[in-house]
């Protein structure tokens, strides 16, 4: 079981990464920044916006300790500025 986990996870985490590449594409197309600065704000914001909001409203509503939802916001920060990053440093 741990193969097809591992297996889910990894084809989870290059659906995130498309889906921040494609809209990192389309904030530079609109802001004009570099690449690289439209990648990090870009990751910064869907992470705010869609991970924070929703981690927090699922951990709230099943009571978990708040270290724990901070570890996983953090954990989850952390991912996406990195691909925020990989994908900022490659560019169009």
């Amino acid at each position: 079981q741990m193969t097809k986990l591992f297996g889910l996870t990894f084809i989870a985490a290059l659906v995130s990464a498309y889906v921040l590449a494609h809209v990192t594409y389309l904030s530079n197309q609109f802001f004009g920044n570099t690449f690289l600065q439209d990648a990090l704000s870009t990751g910064f914001w869907l992470w705010l916006g869609f991970v924070v909001a929703r981690i927090l409203t699922h951990d709230l509503f099943e009571g978990r300790p708040g270290k724990l939802t901070l570890l996983t916001v953090g954990n989850e920060f952390v991912t996406i500025m990195v691909m925020a990053l990989i994908i900022g440093l490659f560019g169009v």
